[in-house]
């Protein structure tokens, strides 16, 4: 058994206490409910609706490229791992907002369902 653990070891190097609280602090920051956070969200909502309204994947992807929905992800994440209630309530705060905002920004823009508007002519599977 010790000689596994030394291999472990030497493969995979243990993370310093140090180096944990720093990932901590680092995760808590990006799981924040910002302003920065809430208008980098808003502007991938406001691209994305621009990118369905104009049939563009490509705009579609680089909106989800900018969207900061992943902090908020990681943060519930370590706040499940750790039983750490304040991180997974801020998280689970700055996540549902930051959903709803995006929603209802999109809702904004066209507030007919999907399937109302959709042309079966342009499907965004079809090349070309």
């Amino acid at each position: 058994m010790n000689a596994e653990s030394s291999l472990l070891s030497r493969i995979i190097p243990p993370v310093v206490e140090a180096k944990r609280a720093a990932i901590r602090k680092s995760v808590a920051s990006g799981a924040a409910l910002t302003a920065a956070y809430l208008a980098m969200n808003l502007a991938a909502a406001l691209i994305a609706g621009f990118g369905l309204i104009e049939n563009s994947p490509a705009v579609i992807i680089g909106a989800m490229l900018i969207a900061m929905l992943y902090g908020p992800i990681v943060g519930i994440a370590l706040g499940l791992a750790e039983a750490n209630l304040h991180l997974l309530r801020r998280a689970l705060m700055a996540e549902v907002i930051g959903a709803v905002l995006v929603w209802r920004t999109n809702w904004h823009i066209d507030p007919r369902p999907y399937h109302w508007k959709r042309d079966p002519r342009s499907d965004l599977s079809k090349p070309g």
